[in-house]
Formats: structure tokens, C-alpha cells, sequence
């Protein structure tokens, strides 16, 4: 795991995406190689599983808008689908519209290109459990009519980190013939300013049945993957959710810019996933657990909750955890793990990839 760190923490030095027109500009081959003091064998097949999913994730996040787009998302996760021969959904436009997904169509409405909510599924035969991986994918985040300032908008292109993040974790686990059933679901918009974008004090009919009172259009994020885990807990129901997202700036005061902050319903997951991530060089820090506290900072007295807290001084990371979490279908069973990755995700105006081998290797360690 200590070469796998390492091998992580060089190949983000080399990121993929590059429109600099110098040649000298361009990465060069990098070989690297291990040696292990102990004489243990080193897994190459495993660290290049991870390295190749740290190096996509990075590629999609450092992709501008304009060449990376919802239909762009679309495109690969077919293309992958088809190269790896497992299943992929795609319910998009009106169809999130009229299937009742008010958070997907709610923020996405007013952008040129629709909406998009992409499901792959790899079904190994002798599998006895499932797992979800939830992904959100705001591929620019102007803030919607809540709009950011110049300072703060710039970078929102890595707004879609926690896609990104799925897709690639899911590349590598299906590669490496991970044992159990497995689901990624890429929750895509653009929140966009137009004359169809969703307003402050509208209310969003949600995919899980509740009625949520927008107050703060650039808390986007949590409603799409409200709309995500409704969604996995109806029709997947696994034994397992996983979400992970740049969702609130209120994480960097968690954990800051190299730790992300994980909340998790399960203390002995929110364990092993604290242990696995800090041995692979992506650690995560656990935030606040309760949800009987945290869920009454969205109360609204129009709807069945507010989709941004009310006190600014609130711990707003692990609210916003919950806000996601309170939208799963009752009755589900299984556990519930969030990653915000809004502070190690971006760094010095590069993607860092962050995420796909804490994905990986969390989900690879339940077995």
C-alpha cells in the first residue's frame, strides 16, 4: 500500500489534459518501480488499476465545459460500458422531468444541454451483495441564479470531481474483477443562468417523494445526488451507498485542502474506510454523525425541508451529508458513507483525481 501512495502521489505530477501548443509543455513517459525492503511482492496489476483510475478521473475534471459536457459524459460512460460488457441506463431530459426527478431537472433545466442520470451495472455471477456508488457531476457550477463572484467561479469546472470519481473507480474495480455486484451512478447537470433556471423560494418535488424549498440555488449539488441515492435505495436497494462529492466549502474547515471529510451511519465502515484511506495517500477525516440534530437545520414552513442550512455557523459539511442521506427510500437497510472531496479534489488550479482509488480500494476491502 506504501508504493501504491507513492505511485499515486507521482502520477498526479503528470496530469493528462494539456491545450498548452509548446511541445516542451508536453508530460513524458514516466516509468516507475518498487523495491520492496521487506521482500514482499509488489502488485503491479493492482497499483496500475488505480493509478490508470486517479489519471482518468484527473483527465474529465481538467476538461473545460465547452469540450466536456453532459452528452460528453453520456458518450464515455456507453463506451466503457460496452468495452467492459457490463450495463449501462441513461434516463436524461424530459424523462427525468416526467419520471418525478425534481432535483436532476431543478438544477439542470436552465442549461443548454439537459440533465442526465447514467447508470452501470456489473452483475458477477456468484455475487452476494451490492454495492452503489453515487456520483455528482455539476459540470460547471455558476451557482445558478444565486451567482458566485468571478474569484469564486473560476475552478467550478471541477464541480463534477465526484463523477469523475465513480466512473473511474468503477473502471478499475470491474477490471479487476471485483467479486460482488456493483453500480455507479453519475448524477450530471450544469447549473446555468437562463430563463428556465430554477428560482430561490421555488419547491422541488424530489425522486424520493419530499418536498424541498430552494434558498440557496448554488447549494445544487446535494439535490442531484438526493435524486441519486432515492434512485439507488428504490431499485438497486444494496447493501451499500456510497457518495461522494465537491459539495460544500465548509468541508476545508473539516479537513482542509489534502483530507477529505467522510460521513458515514456505520462507525465500524467509517473505520476501515478511515484506515484504508490514509494508507493509500487519500485520506479522509470523519465529520459529525447526527442526523436527529443536523436534519432540523433545513425546517421549512412550506415544504418538508429548506436545501441549504439557515445558521452560516452551523457544521454545514456533515448538514449537507444528511440532507442527501434523509432522501433515501425507508425501509433501506444498508449503510451509508459519504465523501466530500471538495478541498483535496481541485489544487493549484489542477484536477488531483482524488477520490477513484479511495473508491476503489474502500469498496475492494468489503470483498
Amino acid at each position: 500500500l506504501q508504493a501504491l501512495a507513492t505511485a499515486t502521489a507521482i502520477t498526479r505530477v503528470f496530469p493528462m489534459y494539456n491545450r498548452k501548443t509548446s511541445k516542451k509543455t508536453q508530460s513524458p513517459t514516466i516509468y516507475v518501480d518498487f523495491l520492496a525492503m521487506d521482500g514482499k511482492e509488489i502488485n503491479y496489476d493492482d497499483i496500475n488499476l488505480s493509478v490508470n483510475a486517479t489519471r482518468f478521473a484527473q483527465q474529465l475534471v481538467d476538461t473545460p465545459p465547452a469540450d466536456f459536457h453532459v452528452p460528453d459524459m453520456v458518450k464515455r460512460a456507453q463506451t466503457l460500458a460496452k468495452d467492459l460488457g457490463v450495463e449501462v441506463k441513461v434516463i436524461q431530459g424530459d424523462d427525468l422531468k416526467n419520471g418525478g426527478f425534481g432535483g436532476f431537472w431543478g438544477v439542470g433545466k436552465g442549461a443548454i444541454h439537459p440533465p442526465a442520470l447514467i447508470h452501470l451495472s456489473y452483475k458477477p455471477a456468484g455475487a452476494t451483495k451490492s454495492y452503489a456508488m453515487v456520483g455528482k457531476g455539476i459540470v460547471y457550477d455558476s451557482g445558478g441564479l444565486s451567482l458566485k463572484g468571478t474569484a469564486n467561479m473560476c475552478g467550478m469546472k471541477a464541480d463534477m470531481g465526484g463523477s469523475a470519481a465513480v466512473i473511474a473507480a468503477f473502471e478499475a474495480l470491474v477490471r479487476a474483477k471485483y467479486p460482488q455486484n456493483l453500480h455507479g451512478l453519475l448524477c450530471m447537470a450544469e447549473n446555468a443562468i437562463g430563463p428556465a433556471s430554477y428560482r430561490n423560494d421555488d419547491i422541488l418535488n424530489m425522486y424520493s417523494g419530499k418536498t424541498v424549498e430552494i434558498n440557496n440555488t448554488d447549494a445544487e449539488g446535494r439535490l442531484v445526488l438526493a435524486d441519486g441515492v432515492a434512485y439507488a435505495s428504490k431499485h438497486i436497494e444494496p447493501n451499500g451507498i456510497f457518495t461522494i462529492a465537491t459539495l460544500t466549502g465548509a468541508q476545508l474547515f473539516v479537513s482542509g485542502d489534502r483530507f477529505a471529510a467522510i460521513l458515514c451511519s456505520d462507525e465500524e465502515l467509517e473505520k476501515q474506510a478511515v484506515k484504508v484511506s490514509k494508507s493509500i495517500g487519500e485520506p479522509v477525516f470523519p465529520t459529525l454523525y447526527d442526523p436527529e440534530y443536523l436534519k432540523t437545520l433545513f425546517d421549512s414552513t412550506v415544504a418538508d425541508m429548506r436545501n441549504s442550512v439557515k445558521d452560516r455557523m452551523s457544521p454545514g459539511c456533515a448538514a449537507a451529508g444528511h440532507f442527501i442521506e434523509s432522501h433515501i427510500a425507508e425501509g433501506y437497510k444498508g449503510t451509508f458513507c459519504h465523501f466530500d472531496i471538495a478541498g483535496p479534489s481541485f489544487i493549484d488550479r489542477r484536477a488531483t483525481g482524488f477520490g477513484a482509488s479511495l473508491l476503489f480500494k474502500v469498496i475492494s476491502s468489503l470483498g
